[in-house]
């Protein structure tokens, strides 16, 4: 049987190469790698797998990285396909943390249910979100949909920015330690919120289910 990937030696070579970077846009680049391969560490699937592999390609095609480079999201992706991976140690995943504890990189989502009507939650998670959704359901007791999700560097900040806009908007009488996250608006005026925020605070999106 082939000898499976260590995921917590593939993230330390990936931190590397960040450490190694000269060039300021390749370092960028390669701290964005490094942080959703972090993601990857703490919750092995596909869909986590693919995005490091959308941000090692940018590494990789930046002029100043080495066509000898190698290529760890395909090890990767292959791994977490066969289920044939390991790890020393896996962290806590940090999904609802406070500012000090925010993760660099993760999912932003907007999300609905019927059980809330004319209401959108707003949050972030290094979590796959349909995961996420699965243990708001189970803690709740209803179905949450995500109506839009994005991948992007410092989702707390983009989170409390939201929050901060749509103030007027946030739904009021929450009790029995309900999350405050939701508010009376539609996934458009999320959406374009977001897109506002990356542009004022040079926050990369990674990746986004939306187009427009």
């Amino acid at each position: 049987m082939k000898k499976s990937e260590d995921l917590w030696q593939i993230t330390k070579l990936v931190k590397q190469r960040y450490r190694r970077a000269e060039e300021e846009s390749q370092k960028e680049l390669a701290e964005l790698c490094y942080q959703a391969m972090k993601v990857v560490r703490e919750d092995p699937n596909v869909s986590n797998a693919k995005l490091f592999q959308v941000a090692e390609y940018e590494y990789l095609q930046h002029w100043n990285t080495s066509n000898r480079a190698i290529s760890y999201s395909e090890k990767v992706s292959e791994a977490i396909k066969s289920n044939n991976y390991n790890y020393d140690s896996k962290p806590k995943i940090n999904f609802a943390g406070n500012e000090e504890n925010a993760p660099d990189i993760g999912y932003l989502y907007v999300a609905c249910s019927d059980a809330r009507p004319n209401q959108i939650k707003i949050g972030y998670t290094t979590m796959e979100p349909k995961k996420r959704m699965q243990k708001y359901k189970i803690r709740y007791g209803y179905p949450l949909k995500i109506k839009a999700c994005a991948f992007v560097e410092l989702p707390h900040k983009f989170e409390i920015e939201l929050h901060r806009e749509l103030t007027a908007l946030r739904v009021s009488g929450f009790e029995n330690q309900q999350s405050n996250e939701w508010f009376f608006c539609d996934e458009n005026l999320v959406i374009n919120g977001i897109e506002r925020i990356s542009l004022n605070h040079h926050l990369s999106i990674i990746t986004k289910s939306w187009k427009k």
